[in-house]
């Protein structure tokens, strides 16, 4: 009996050394691409900043800057004809993947959603990286274990190491990176699962860091604490939050419903958002990219009320066009902006009113964040550590966590689909409706 315990622990240990071992390769690799990634799409947005202030000098500039965005537009939009499934954030694809709902070619996958996430980036639009990172984290893990010949099982293992490395180097948050994977993709703890994820999130934080520097991504610095009195504010915000958040996830059915229905090639709906943009940008500079500068507003001369309404309002807008038309992009960041929005003018209110001063506005921002992420992905623990990684404001892990619980737990009550659990349902219906139709074209 001892020596069947001894042989079945020796096997286990083996196991998860092999596992330790697989996960920090993939970190490395993912790490190492996702770092070139980020790297590009700022050399690229600086470029791309100067081009479009260019259109402001006269007619013919401003047609021979519409000119070169339609051509982007196109070069995306066929690469998400030729492959689909680089469409989104990638983040249900991973998910219908996991689950044996669709298959991926990485071969494919990766280097169109590279590209095509690139050059949607760079060009300014309002969408984020890490979906993009999470799909191509998930794309190299899926490369290691068939060239290695490795199971189903172990596949998926390695497809989810992938996937935390990705979000994990996209942010510079390793712990968000696996506990994210382990929330929304298998929504269970295991301990192989873990491991894997672990290592990988840790090794591709590594090489982010060696690259980009151990500060935070948001770095807000010290921040005043809020008085116990006046966490009933915080509840009220996360409420709110959980109420709107209803709005954005409709906001993305609509109008992905809007794009299908539109008599136009995919190719063409995306071209749609990438001059819709260019349009907005030329006029108003501000609205350039995903608007991760919107959340230090409340360090510098915090706008106006009204400007702030109107600033979310045309960010909300400008993702919906771009996302819902099946671009490659992520919408974790735009999200996290949005979520900054409602916070400050939440607490500006609050500010006009006496019962918060100037001081508590940024604080309330980031519990804003985190409400808003875990009301609509319907993760409110990658929510809280996700915002506490990206500030480096562990001090306030209390007042943003009660943010995020409470948003969560008003969702909830409302009975709406998190919006990857809904977009990957759309995505299949697609994909089935797709091969009903090739069915009956092959009968008939």
């Amino acid at each position: 009996m001892k020596k069947i315990y001894k042989m079945e622990s020796n096997t286990h240990y083996l196991k998860k050394l092999n596992l330790i071992a697989y996960g920090s390769i993939i970190g490395i690799l993912v790490g190492v691409l996702i770092s070139i990634y980020r790297k590009l799409v700022v050399f690229m947005q600086g470029k791309m900043i100067m081009f479009y202030e260019s259109g402001k000098s006269s007619i013919l500039s401003f047609l021979l800057v519409l000119f070169v965005i339609i051509i982007f537009g196109l070069i995306v939009g066929l690469l998400t004809q030729i492959e689909p499934k680089i469409g989104g954030s990638g983040i249900p694809q991973v998910a219908g993947q996991m689950k044996g709902l669709m298959r991926i070619n990485w071969k494919k996958v990766l280097p169109f959603k590279f590209v095509g996430g690139l050059i949607g980036l760079a060009t300014g639009l309002t969408v984020g990286r890490e979906g993009p990172s999470v799909q191509m984290g998930a794309t190299v893990g899926q490369a290691i274990a068939e060239i290695r010949k490795k199971d189903d099982k172990n596949k998926k293992l390695f497809i989810t190491a992938g996937a935390a490395a990705g979000l994990s180097s996209a942010f510079n948050a390793p712990i968000s990176g696996f506990v994210f994977v382990l929330e929304e993709l298998h929504q269970k703890f295991d301990k192989y699962i873990f491991l894997i994820a672990a290592s990988a999130a840790f090794l591709a934080d590594y090489v982010s860091d060696f690259v980009f520097g151990t500060k935070p991504v948001i770095n807000v610095g010290h921040l005043k604490e809020i008085p116990i009195d006046k966490y009933y504010l915080i509840i009220l915000l996360a409420v709110l939050i959980g109420f709107l958040s209803q709005y954005f996830i409709k906001g993305i059915y609509f109008v992905k419903r809007f794009y299908q229905k539109l008599r136009l090639p995919t190719y063409l709906k995306i071209v749609i958002p990438f001059v819709v943009t260019a349009i907005a940008i030329i006029i108003f500079p501000n609205l350039f990219g995903s608007g991760e500068e919107f959340i230090f507003l409340p360090f510098e001369l915090n706008p106006d009320i009204k400007t702030q309404i109107l600033l979310l309002t045309a960010k909300f807008i400008l993702l919906l066009l771009a996302f819902c038309s099946g671009m490659p992009g992520g919408i974790f960041l735009p999200m996290l902006v949005l979520g900054a929005l409602i916070g400050n003018i939440f607490a500006s209110i609050m500010v006009s009113v006496g019962l918060l001063t100037q001081d508590y506005i940024m604080i309330f921002s980031l519990i804003a964040m985190a409400a808003n992420f875990s009301a609509i992905v319907r993760s409110p623990l990658t929510a809280m550590l996700l915002i506490l990684e990206m500030t480096g404001a562990f001090i306030y892990f209390l007042p943003i966590g009660l943010g995020a619980m409470i948003a969560y737990l008003m969702i909830d009550v409302i009975k709406i689909k998190p919006v990857y659990e809904m977009l990957l349902e759309m995505m299949v219906k697609k994909i089935n409706f797709t091969l009903s139709i090739k069915f009956i074209l092959d009968i008939l």
